[in-house]
């Protein structure tokens, strides 16, 4: 049997804490890892709701738990494991579910604010519904009223219309700055989380420069130090790519010149011009000298 130390529960003292005490010797046992399963899973359905106040109601709908005892002992577990508060508000009973298993929850004034705001918001939302169905209704009975030609009975229904309209009108307006201080709410809420996050970020790096030593003078020594070793480096590559020997090297130069000379022919000093070429040559003066006559 996978038995974990069974808990008696007694209902009398589970709705004690949400919803008074009651006289009754009824008892049930339950596993610890069921009931810790359940709790997870209610946290995991509900996951919408989480970290805001919440109907107790409400809850059974989102966690599909339709059975209000099982709901109950779920809920005290998640109590007892700092998960999950509850309070009252104006006979309504109130849930808050932990966003983070490892953060205990609790209920501040800002939460009950906010839950006012809201609630207070879904019944304007529902009045201005109930007014412009009114509002349709009346304008649908001075049409009636106009066909049968019951004309002031129509001036008295559209003059209701009028009213009804006005009235929208102001609960719109409410409406509306109800919603404002919602989103302003919600925007003070992101606010303070990235300004937290910055501070957590600040500390880290803080730390993070206390354990490295890491600061501007260490960076600048460093830089200074990678300089003067590559600096290093590049003396000693010049160094190797320099000739062992500059003597040897001019040998070679002066060895290359003399083959270079050994391969180019002599050139003779007396070369006799045959008698044909002499001939061809005193032609061509002879042409060159009657083309200057004539261009004279």
């Amino acid at each position: 049997m996978l038995f974990a130390n069974p808990l008696k529960w007694t209902f009398s003292k589970i709705k004690s804490n949400i919803i008074g005490k009651e006289d009754t010797q009824d008892a049930v046992f339950i596993y610890i890892s069921v009931l810790e399963f359940l709790g997870k899973n209610l946290l995991k359905e509900a996951q919408s709701s989480q970290g805001k106040l919440i109907k107790f109601e409400k809850l059974g709908e989102l966690s599909k738990i339709e059975n209000n005892d099982d709901l109950l002992i779920i809920l005290t577990w998640l109590q007892k494991q700092k998960l999950a508060a509850v309070c009252t508000q104006k006979n309504q009973s109130l849930v808050k579910l932990s966003k983070n298993e490892k953060k205990s929850v609790e209920i501040s004034d800002i939460d009950i604010g906010i839950y006012n705001l809201e609630n207070q918001q879904e019944v304007l939302k529902n009045y201005i519904s109930k007014l412009e169905n009114e509002r349709n209704a009346a304008l649908e009975k001075t049409k009636s009223y106009l066909s049968s030609k019951m004309k002031n009975m129509a001036i008295i229904s559209l003059r209701r219309k009028k009213e009804i309209e006005k009235s929208i009108e102001k609960k719109m307006i409410t409406l509306e700055n109800v919603e404002t201080l919602l989103n302003k709410i919600d925007q003070a809420k992101i606010d303070s989380e990235v300004i937290e996050c910055y501070q957590s970020g600040i500390v880290a790096l803080k730390q993070v420069f206390k354990e490295t030593g890491l600061n501007e003078e260490t960076v600048l020594s460093t830089m200074e130090e990678l300089e003067d070793e590559l600096n290093k480096i590049n003396e000693v590559e010049e160094a190797l790519s320099k000739p062992l020997d500059k003597n040897d090297e001019q040998n070679l130069e002066d060895e290359l010149n003399e083959i270079l000379l050994e391969k180019a022919p002599p050139v003779p000093k007396n070369i006799e011009i045959p008698e044909e070429n002499k001939k061809i040559d005193k032609d061509i003066s002879g042409i060159k000298k009657k083309m200057e006559a004539l261009s004279i």
